[in-house]
């Protein structure tokens, strides 16, 4: 009897989010309830493709946080179902891909208008969201298009940039086939945001 699996990582989950940002938005033309998902799967792709950089293929590396005991007292405070070590943000992992240690010599170098959108995209939009309050809520529909247009330069850095000292590209594991797909989808999705 052979047994059917869905296998999935990193790299192709970074990936089905940008291919589903494109699927999303050219629905949003449509049917506006799509914008939802047009911020869940932009935000879903930055962060893949952020720990993607920050990983370097390693899951020894910069995207790990150690979660430390504190003692409260005689005793340690200790926060349940917590794993000693657990996955950085998305907000951490932004700061991370700016940081030039952390991506072996090559960072991105940010503005303020993409610190912004970046805080904006992950605080005022996708949490909103995905915790859901029973509220009504309005969204204009040039912020979601300006913050893809202010967002999506990240991931054309992270797999078209060089790190130093011999520690490889920052698109690790990105084939040439696959960048180039990637960056495809991107001008894609750069041309639908501007109609």
């Amino acid at each position: 009897m052979t047994e059917e699996f869905y296998r999935t990582d990193l790299k192709e989950n970074a990936i089905d989010d940008l291919e589903k940002l494109s699927k999303f938005l050219e629905l949003a033309k449509q049917d506006k309830s799509y914008c939802k998902w047009v911020i869940i799967a932009l935000h879903g792709s930055l962060y893949k493709f952020m720990l993607l950089a920050l990983s370097g293929g390693s899951a020894y590396s910069e995207i790990w946080e150690r979660i430390e005991k504190k003692k409260v007292g005689l005793l340690y405070k200790i926060k349940l179902f917590h794993p000693k070590n657990r996955i950085i943000c998305f907000l951490q992992a932004f700061e991370r891909i700016k940081n030039a240690k952390k991506m072996g010599g090559k960072p991105f170098i940010s503005n303020p208008d993409v610190d912004e959108a970046m805080e904006r995209l992950n605080t005022e939009l996708r949490n909103q969201f995905l915790h859901f309050k029973p509220v009504g809520w309005s969204i204009e529909i040039n912020l979601i298009r300006e913050i893809i247009q202010k967002t999506l330069p990240i991931i054309g850095f992270i797999i078209s940039e060089f790190r130093e000292k011999g520690m490889g590209r920052v698109r690790v594991l990105m084939e040439e086939d696959e960048q180039l797909a990637i960056n495809g989808l991107l001008k894609k999705i750069v041309f639908q945001v501007q109609i």
